[in-house]
C-alpha cells in the first residue's frame, strides 16, 4: 500500500500506474479504482515513493509503474494483454462522464453522482442531493467511480434527478460565473465556511455575493471549490 499526501489529508492506495498528469491507483478495501491529479499530490509513503524515481521496466516518457511492481508482483489483469489507462487527467474525465462517480472535494467533502460536462477547466457534476454543481477542475483532488451496476446511495436510474442548466456551459469557469450573475447559489471554499448568496458581475477575477443580510463579500474565482445551483 502507498500513502499519497494531499494538502488536507492522504488516500490509502496500491498504485497502478503514473501518468502525464495523473496518478491511477486501486483502493482494496472498496474494490474501487481512483484517479489522482498529480496537481494534487504532495507526496509519497511507501514502496511507490522509491520505486516510481526509475521504473523498473516501465517507460520514462510516461512514468508508468510496471504492473507487478505496483501490485506486489500481482499483474494488471488476468486478460491476455494490459488493462487499458487513461492517457490523463482529461482523458480519465471524458472517459469517466455519464458514469456514477465519487468526486473528493477535500478530506471533509465528497459528492457523489455523475459528470455531465466537461469543459476547458471546469466540470458539471449533477447530484441527487444537490443537483447541479460546477468543479473548477484545479481543486478536484480524486475521482473514484462506483462499481458497474451500483449508483449512489442504492438509487435506481429513474430516481436519479438530471438537472441540465438551463443557461447552458460556457467553455470556461469565469465565463460559466459570469452568466450566472445574479443567480442564487453556495460557494464551497474548502477550509473556510461555505458562502450562500446572489452572485454579482465578475470582475479581474473576483466574484461578489449578497448574503441574506444584504451584505457583500468579495471571493477570488480562484479560490471557489465548488459552485452549488
Amino acid at each position: 500500500m502507498t500513502t499519497v499526501q494531499l494538502e488536507d489529508g492522504a488516500i490509502e492506495a496500491l498504485v497502478r500506474a503514473r501518468r502525464r498528469d495523473l496518478l491511477v491507483a486501486d483502493d482494496p478495501l472498496r474494490g474501487r479504482r481512483i484517479y489522482i491529479p498529480l496537481h494534487q499530490v504532495k507526496g509519497f509513503k511507501g514502496a511507490f515513493a522509491a520505486e516510481s524515481a526509475v521504473p523498473a521496466g516501465g517507460s520514462r516518457a510516461s512514468g508508468e509503474v510496471p504492473s507487478a511492481q505496483a501490485n506486489g508482483g500481482k499483474p494488471d489483469d488476468d486478460g491476455d494483454g494490459a488493462e487499458a489507462l487513461p492517457t490523463g487527467y482529461r482523458a480519465m474525465l471524458l472517459e469517466a462522464k455519464g458514469t456514477f462517480a465519487e468526486v473528493r472535494l477535500s478530506a471533509r467533502q465528497a459528492l457523489h453522482g455523475y459528470l455531465a460536462g466537461v469543459m476547458n477547466d471546469f466540470a458539471l457534476f449533477c447530484t441527487p442531493l444537490h443537483g447541479a454543481v460546477l468543479l473548477p477542475l484545479q481543486h478536484v483532488q480524486a475521482l473514484s467511480p462506483y462499481p458497474a451496476g451500483l449508483a449512489p446511495y442504492r438509487l435506481e436510474p429513474e430516481q436519479f434527478p438530471i438537472r441540465p442548466l438551463s443557461l447552458g456551459l460556457s467553455r470556461h469557469f469565469e465565463q460559466q460565473l459570469e452568466r450566472l450573475e445574479g443567480e442564487m447559489t453556495v460557494l464551497c471554499r474548502g477550509f473556510l465556511p461555505d458562502v450562500a448568496g446572489v452572485l454579482g458581475p465578475v470582475r479581474d477575477g473576483f466574484v461578489p455575493v449578497t448574503e441574506a443580510d444584504g451584505g457583500r463579500l468579495l471571493l477570488p474565482v480562484s479560490a471557489l471549490r465548488a459552485v452549488f445551483l
